[in-house]
C-alpha cells in the first residue's frame, strides 16, 4: 500500500514518502484543490489548513490512495478530514 504523510510538529511540515503507486484516478477524474477547498466545513482555515488540504490534493491526483497526516491538537485535523470525505464523497477516516 503507498501512502503519503504529512507530520506537524511545532508549526514545521514534515512530509514522508512511500514507494508511490501508479497514478489512479478518483472518479476517473482529477479533483482541482479548489474542488476541496469549496468542501471545508467552516467559514476560515486555521494556520496552514489550507496548505496541507492542497498538498493532500496533489498527492491525491499524483496516484496516493492513503494519506496520514499528523498534527498537533487543535490543528483542524478533523475539519480536514471532512473537507476531504465531502469532496471525494466517500472515504475511511481514523482519528486517536
Amino acid at each position: 500500500m503507498s501512502y503519503f504523510v504529512f507530520h506537524i510538529e511545532d508549526g514545521i511540515r514534515k512530509i514522508y514518502f512511500s514507494n508511490q503507486i501508479t497514478p489512479s484516478l478518483y472518479l476517473g477524474k482529477l479533483i482541482s484543490a479548489d474542488e476541496y477547498l469549496n468542501n471545508f466545513p467552516h467559514g476560515t482555515f486555521r494556520n496552514n489548513q489550507d496548505n496541507v488540504i492542497k498538498q493532500i490534493c496533489e498527492a491525491f491526483n499524483s496516484g496516493y490512495k492513503c494519506i496520514i497526516l499528523e498534527a498537533p491538537t487543535g490543528f483542524g485535523k478533523s475539519a480536514i478530514a471532512i473537507t476531504i470525505a465531502r469532496t471525494l464523497r466517500s472515504s475511511y477516516i481514523c482519528t486517536a
